[in-house]
Formats: C-alpha cells, structure tokens, sequence
C-alpha cells in the first residue's frame, strides 16, 4: 500500500472521516429543511447519494419546472429511507428522480438494496400517488487498485446485479 492509502486506513483516520462525515450529512438535511419552505410547485426533485448532490442540474438540464437537488454525499438507501421527507417527500415533485445505491454495496447485498429502494419507491407512491418516479440505474466503478480504497462487496459485479434488479423494480412502477 502506498502512503495514503495507509493512513487512510488507520482505525482512528477511519472513525474521523466517519464522524466528519456525519456531520456533513446532517448539516445538509438542516439546509434543506430549511430550503423547503421555499420550494414552488409544481417541480422536479434530484435525490441520491454524491453522484446527485455534485451533479450540476442547473448548468445541465433546462425546465419549465424548478429543479430541487437533495442529495446528500455518503448517504445509502437507508438513510434516504430515513430522510425521505427532507429529500422527497416535504417537496411534493411532479417528478423525482432517484439515484441511490452505490454506497450500500460497500456493506450489503444487492438482494437487500433493492428492497430498500423498493420500500423508497412504495412510500412515495403511497404519500404523493402523483409523482412519477424515475429510477436510475447505478454507474460502474473504475476497479484498479489505484481507486478503490477500501475491501466490500461494492465492485462491478454486485453493482450489475443492483442494476438487473432496479431494472425489474422499475418495470412494476
């Protein structure tokens, strides 16, 4: 291992960065909370992980509708499950579009990520039975030793079996 990715590993570097994390993560959902009363209708909601929070859909995507981007570096499916309201839910979309899953596969099966984004898709449906959902297939990962940081399950296969899955998922909807 090179010298970064040593001390990248380091048990107290690792429990930092968690920790910087965190609290990162809940300083967003406080912004956006906030941001929330200030949302017009109708309009279009990003909500994921990384990938959505620093994608630029203002620069990117012209609309006839506001465009909201709820999301939140590190999360998994869980925590969007969590936070629904503040990504999703307190914003009433005419669309949403969810980009979520990558960060699970660090730790869990594809198998149990889908049932988590299963149960995201059915809540919405459920509190806002107006909003059309669009599902997003997880990107693949550059798997060369010089990217990937740390040993799990998130690889390029289990990544392929998630987008298999989201795939059926998206048919039901």
């Amino acid at each position: 291992m090179t010298g970064f990715q040593e001390l990248y590993h380091k048990a107290d570097v690792t429990e930092f960065r968690n920790k910087v994390l965190a609290d990162q993560q809940v300083q967003l959902w406080e912004k956006y909370d906030a941001l929330n009363k200030l949302v017009k209708q109708p309009n279009i909601v990003f909500a994921g992980d990384s990938i959505t929070e620093y994608f630029p859909i203002h620069e990117m995507l012209i609309s006839n509708f506001p465009l909201y981007n709820r999301g939140v570096h590190g999360i998994n499916s869980l925590q969007l499950l969590e936070h629904l309201h503040t990504q999703v839910l307190d914003l009433r979309p005419t669309k949403v579009v969810l980009l979520i899953g990558v960060n699970d596969l660090k730790i869990r099966h594809p198998e149990e990520v889908c049932e988590t984004i299963e149960t995201i898709m059915a809540t919405i449906q459920q509190k806002l039975p107006e909003t059309e959902i669009i599902l997003l297939s997880v990107f693949p990962m550059n798997e060369s030793p010089r990217f990937v940081r740390t040993p799990n399950h998130r690889n390029n296969d289990s990544i392929n079996q998630l987008n298999n899955l989201l795939s059926n998922l998206s048919k039901k909807v």
